[in-house]
Formats: structure tokens, C-alpha cells, sequence
């Protein structure tokens, strides 16, 4: 005899499980019911996801004058621009505070 998981077809799976199969696959479909089975589980927007990835692409493209062309190919505002070196500004300064006192 085998374990039951070895007899748990596609057809067994709700439909939104099934549709999540096509994209992720089906063992992993299991994986997820099998750890968070019954919980409600929360997918964040793809924005919120990528949005370190783009704050960072940001940082390092940025050459000192170019907010306007960064904001058109982010679609961002240049305030909104503004906002994120700013904020890698005050990242790297508390960094750079911790590392005085190790």
C-alpha cells in the first residue's frame, strides 16, 4: 500500500486549486494544502512583491540629475522618485551608524 497523496488525482482538487495547478503545478499545490490547509492565506499584489526589486533598480540607476526619466520609465512622480533615494539615503546612513558600534 501507498501513501494516499500517490492516489490524490487532479480531479480531486477543487476548482481553484486547479486552476492554481496549471500555473505552479500539482505537487506543489499539494505542498501548499498540506502546510496551510485551512488557513487563510493572504497573495499580495504583484506591485507590493517587486516593489524592493524597482526601489533598488532606482538607486543604482539613478545618476544625480536623471528623477524625470527614472519617474516616465517607473511610472512614478518625481516626488515619488525623490522619496525612494531618499529613503536609501537614511538605509545606508543607520547602516553605517550600526557598524560604528560593533
Amino acid at each position: 500500500m501507498g501513501l494516499i497523496e500517490d492516489d490524490i488525482q487532479l480531479e480531486d482538487l477543487p476548482e481553484e486549486l486547479r486552476d492554481m495547478a496549471d500555473i505552479i503545478g500539482f505537487d506543489d499545490v499539494l505542498a501548499l494544502v498540506r502546510n496551510y490547509g485551512g488557513a487563510a492565506v493572504y497573495i499580495n499584489e504583484w506591485e507590493t512583491v517587486a516593489r524592493g526589486a524597482r526601489n533598488r533598480r532606482i538607486r543604482k540607476d539613478f545618476n544625480g540629475v536623471n528623477y524625470k526619466e527614472l519617474a516616465r520609465e517607473h511610472k512614478l512622480t518625481v516626488s515619488a522618485i525623490r522619496q525612494i533615494l531618499d529613503e536609501g539615503k537614511e538605509s545606508r546612513s543607520k547602516q553605517e551608524q550600526m557598524g560604528l558600534f560593533e
